[in-house]
């Protein structure tokens, strides 16, 4: 069965919205995984919290990713 797209009217589809949203998702990752590292050493909690937080992320933005290629 064909998947249905939304387009807006200036062109830019449903798809174009969810990568973007992957794109932002991406963005915000890699900033928390930089934080990992310098928190790491100093806050073992705060570490934690941040991992949880990055995998939750990871999750939404591959669940993202595998919707917008089917």
């Amino acid at each position: 069965m064909p998947r249905a797209s939304l387009t807006r009217a200036d062109g830019r589809t449903d798809s174009d919205a969810v990568e973007a949203l992957v794109h932002a998702l991406s963005a915000v990752i890699e900033r928390l995984r930089e934080r990992i590292v310098e928190v790491g050493p100093v806050d073992f909690v705060t570490e934690d919290l941040l991992i949880g937080l990055t995998s939750d992320l990871e999750r939404q933005s591959w669940m993202f990713q595998a919707e917008n290629r089917a």
